[in-house]
């Protein structure tokens, strides 16, 4: 009887169904709903793409003369600074870029620096459009690091500001520094510089380094007392 039912089973069992069944195999099963939930998954991620399409390309303005509203007139470059939105997309294009740092780093690519022996070299650090780079003082490692640059460029459209750009140097021979230096097309800096209002020495944490950070909130703050709340 059992034998004789199980030739039935394909004729009486759907294809939903694939336990018990021959010429059905467990893996069907997890292999479906797999997929299943990879497309919903998928489509989901679509369907957010074009919400921020949207927001994006249809931004409006208004000007405000004189306390009134006046004119109504569309953007033509996107979100404007200053709009929520810009933030986290902005954080979202920089991940990209450190995303594709990583990856070249994993396959040898990009080797960055190892400091006093540890384990994990350093590649880069990011603060959003402040991106500090590590890497070995190298004509090959230079030209990876350009390429990498230069393919995130060609995807999102950001270019590298070269005035901006700071090319330093540690422990490297005076020839090395010059042919990386001409490689980006951009001088070579000394120390102390300013990373994210911070004054940055070879000395490390010294107490110094907040020097200008308390005279400034010294100025706000004498600022603010002669302010009157009302």
């Amino acid at each position: 009887m059992a034998e004789r039912l199980k030739k039935l089973l394909p004729k009486l069992i759907s294809e939903n169904q694939n336990g018990f069944t021959p010429d059905k195999e467990i893996a069907d099963s997890i292999i479906l709903v797999s997929e299943v939930i990879h497309l919903i998954c998928k489509e989901k991620q679509k369907e957010w793409i074009e919400s921020i399409k949207f927001c994006i390309s249809t931004v409006n303005y208004s000007l405000i003369v004189n306390g009134n509203v006046r004119g109504f007139f569309g953007a033509t470059n996107g979100l404007c600074q200053g709009d929520p939105l810009s933030p986290a997309l902005f954080e979202l294009m920089a991940e990209v870029l450190g995303k594709l740092i990583k990856k070249r780093h994993t396959y040898n690519i990009w080797k960055g620096i190892k400091v006093h022996n540890q384990l994990n070299a350093i590649t880069h650090s990011q603060f959003a459009d402040d991106i500090v780079i590590f890497g070995e003082a190298s004509l090959v490692e230079a030209k990876n690091i350009m390429s990498t640059l230069k393919l995130y460029s060609e995807q999102f459209g950001q270019l590298m500001n070269n005035q901006k750009l700071q090319l330093f140097f540690f422990n490297t021979d005076r020839q090395t520094q010059l042919r990386i230096a001409s490689l980006f097309g951009i001088i070579v800096s000394e120390l102390p510089i300013k990373y994210l209002g911070i004054r940055i020495d070879k000395g490390g944490r010294q107490p110094q380094i907040w020097d200008d950070v308390i005279k400034s909130c010294m100025s706000k703050s004498e600022i603010w007392k002669n302010i009157w709340l009302t």
